[in-house]
C-alpha cells in the first residue's frame, strides 16, 4: 500500500465515524433535534362564560387569571444591591471632668542664704534668685510678685501678690 491510499482511508474512516455519531445523537440534516427540550410554560387560567344567542358579543365576560406573588420570593435577590463595608468609628470618649481647682501660687524661687541683724534694727534676709541677691527686710516688694511680711517661726513668709497667697521660706530652726 501506498501513503496515498492510507490518507484516503484515513478521511473515509472518519466520514464514517462522525456520520455514525450524528445518527446516534438523533441530530438531522435539517438542523432539527429529535429529543425533547424542555420548556417552562407560565401557568394560565382562563375562564370563558357561555355567549347566548340573543346577548351581544361585546357584553361576553371572560377573564384570565395570572399567577400573582404577594411577597417576593427568596430566589428574587437582586445581586447589583449597593451593599458598604464601611463601619462607623465609635464615638469619641468623653471629656475628663474638670476639676474647678483654685490657682496656686508657683514654687519659691529663692534660696535662703543669711541674715543680719543689728543691734536692735530690723532683720536683714539675703535671699539669693538665680546669679542675682536680694537683701530685703520686712515690707519690701521683690521685682514686684513677692512681698515680704517678716518671720514666723523659723520661716520668712512672703506673699504671692498676683494670688494673694502666702508661702514660707525656712530661714532657721524655731525657738
Amino acid at each position: 500500500m501506498t501513503s496515498r491510499s492510507t490518507g484516503k482511508r484515513r478521511i473515509v474512516g472518519a466520514v464514517v465515524l462522525c456520520s455514525a455519531v450524528l445518527a446516534l445523537t438523533g441530530a438531522r440534516s435539517d438542523g432539527a433535534s429529535e429529543m425533547p427540550v424542555p420548556t417552562a410554560a407560565p401557568v394560565v387560567r382562563v375562564r370563558v362564560t357561555k355567549v347566548e344567542p340573543d346577548v351581544p358579543v361585546a357584553s361576553a365576560q371572560s377573564t384570565l387569571e395570572l399567577p400573582r406573588r404577594s411577597e417576593p420570593a427568596a430566589d428574587d435577590v437582586n445581586l447589583f444591591s449597593r451593599h458598604s463595608w464601611y463601619v462607623a468609628p465609635p464615638p469619641p470618649p468623653p471629656p475628663p471632668p474638670i476639676e474647678s481647682t483654685k490657682p496656686m501660687a508657683p514654687p519659691l524661687p529663692f534660696t535662703f542664704m543669711g541674715m543680719y541683724a543689728e543691734g536692735g534694727g530690723a532683720t536683714v534676709y539675703f535671699l539669693q534668685q538665680g546669679d542675682r541677691v536680694h537683701d530685703v527686710r520686712p515690707g519690701d516688694v521683690i521685682d514686684g510678685t513677692y512681698a515680704v511680711i517678716g518671720e514666723t517661726g523659723g520661716q520668712l513668709m512672703l506673699k504671692y501678690l498676683p494670688l494673694e497667697q502666702q508661702q514660707g521660706l525656712q530661714v532657721g530652726t524655731a525657738p
